[in-house]
């Protein structure tokens, strides 16, 4: 049992120091993309089956510590967005991303009657891709990702919106518009 507790205080402290840092990188974000409450959802699904598969004793010291750590972090971990040096992006295992490593971009109108939604998959040089949700419309990305002043994300989505001047009109159908940075 007392391997337990020392076992909880280090997964704590860990989680602490990521709480820290999601939330430093949260902060920093100066455009915001739409919450991304999945993360929330699968934390309680994972501690629900984590109790019903007696994987988690109620009686464990720590416990309490531990679950509100992770619930912290789920919900820190939804906000998504643009901040000056990086893209933050939802998720566990990585937060930010350099904007010198995306590689390509591609933005899709989705029709939605309440509000415009416009969905960004950003690729990287290494293969991987990080998605967000806004609720703007192609020229107001543009001129906030402007407003971040990195050049280089400035460039890729003003080239994208200022040659498809349909992205801002309202269609029936998803409009895709796609842009290879390393070409």
């Amino acid at each position: 049992m007392k391997y337990m507790t020392y076992f909880y205080v280090a997964i704590d402290i860990l989680l602490v120091v990521y709480a820290c840092y999601s939330w430093y990188w949260q902060a920093k974000v100066d455009f915001r993309g739409r919450y991304r409450i999945s993360s929330v959802v699968w934390a309680l699904i994972f501690i629900w089956l984590g109790f019903t598969w007696n994987y988690i004793e109620k009686g464990d010291p720590g416990l309490s510590v531990f679950l509100a750590l992770f619930i912290l972090i789920s919900i820190v971990d939804g906000f998504s967005g643009f901040s000056k040096k990086r893209m933050v992006v939802s998720g566990y295992f990585k937060r930010t991303v350099k904007y010198d490593d995306l590689a390509s971009v591609t933005l899709i109108q989705i029709p939605n009657q309440e509000k415009p939604l416009v969905m960004a998959i950003f690729r990287t040089s290494d293969g991987k891709a990080y998605m967000m949700r806004f609720y703007k419309i192609g020229e107001s990305i543009r001129e906030n990702a402007c407003k971040v002043r990195n050049a280089r994300l400035c460039f890729f989505i003003s080239s994208l919106v200022s040659k498809c001047e349909c992205f801002i009109s309202s269609s029936k159908a998803a409009t895709i518009f796609w842009l290879n940075f390393l070409s």
